[in-house]
């Protein structure tokens, strides 16, 4: 049976908040990401990254940045045995171990960086600075920088397809790069479509070959990745900011900072639908998945007012201290 036929026969997703675990301190967080050999979940945060293991529930300790320094993007090399983090304005990338999450050399990479993805196929590393429209290649294993991609526009998040091709997200042009990996040229762009505004998170389907775009104008686009067709745009909540696909349940979960995140599945005949919608709480804006349990995980806190946009941040809700917590949704 395909996996479109498996999707159109089985029941409804019934995914739910099934516990809430306390962490507290104070300050916002960005990017996730899950470590399945070790059941650690990164989440990056001012002042460095804070790793939890989820099975154990308890803290397995801390990545150090710089003092005030807010780290937004994360990415773990797996077959590597490295993770690697992008700084923010201190212009670089922490490179840790997976194994005792010791901090291995620090990368100058030029620029802010904002997401940072791995690509298995070439085995390099990518930031992505969207305040100078480009992107640095490296390579987190030397520490050595390899090359800058200019763009046409605010890069966001990115994809690699593990073929030798990355996509990125132009937030601003609302539109797709792609880049050949290895000779780090931009070899199509693809206006995005369906009603896409401010296209933010991306992930890939990379056995189907299709590119999960979340829109700020509350849009979902899918994309091919090998031509940058439209093949469907769906509602979705206000405020993505994230998106994770699980392969092996072949849905698509696109978190909202208005407490929703959308479960996108395709039919027997082809179409893409919203399969169900999980109530999660406002704020809870990005997630990681654990494959292996297909479990979410959602960092949240409570909001205060609104506080005025800054040179790194927009305009957001402030955060009530003492409030940070972890949510864990399961299927």
């Amino acid at each position: 049976m395909s996996s479109a036929s498996w999707a159109a026969t089985a029941p409804a997703p019934s995914y739910h908040v099934a516990a809430t675990t306390k962490i507290g301190g104070e300050g916002g967080w960005d990017y996730l990401a899950y470590d399945t050999n070790t059941h650690h979940l990164f989440v990056t945060r001012v002042g460095g990254v804070l790793v939890e293991d989820v099975a154990a529930q308890k803290s397995a300790g801390t990545i150090p940045a710089i003092a005030g320094t807010r780290v937004h993007g994360i990415a773990l090399a797996s077959d590597l045995g490295i993770g690697f983090t992008g700084d923010g304005k201190d212009n670089t990338s922490t490179v840790f171990s997976l194994k005792d999450l010791k901090v291995l050399r620090q990368i100058d990479l030029g620029h802010a960086p904002d997401a940072v993805i791995y690509d298995p196929h070439s085995k390099r590393g990518f930031a992505f600075a969207g305040d100078d429209n480009l992107a640095v290649a490296f390579d987190p294993h030397s520490g050595k920088r390899l090359g800058e991609v200019a763009l046409d526009g605010s890069p966001e998040y990115a994809a690699a397809d593990g073929a030798g091709n990355v996509y990125v997200n132009i937030s601003d042009k609302q539109k797709i790069a792609r880049i050949d990996a290895q000779t780090l040229k931009v070899t199509s762009e693809w206006a995005i479509g369906g009603g896409c505004e401010d296209p933010t998170p991306l992930a890939i389907d990379t056995k189907h070959r299709h590119l999960y775009v979340g829109c700020r104008s509350g849009v979902l686009a899918v994309l091919s990745a090998d031509d940058g067709s439209l093949l469907a745009s769906l509602p979705i909540g206000k405020g993505t900011d994230a998106i994770v696909f699980d392969p092996s349940a072949d849905l698509a979960f696109i978190s909202c900072g208005d407490g929703t995140v959308s479960v996108v599945r395709q039919d027997a005949a082809g179409k893409f639908e919203i399969a169900q919608v999980i109530k999660t709480a406002p704020g809870a804006r990005t997630l990681a998945l654990d494959p292996s349990t297909h479990r979410l995980y959602l960092p949240v806190s409570d909001q205060g007012p609104m506080l005025p946009k800054t040179e790194e941040l927009p305009s957001r809700p402030a955060i009530v201290p003492e409030t940070f917590r972890l949510l864990t949704v399961d299927p």
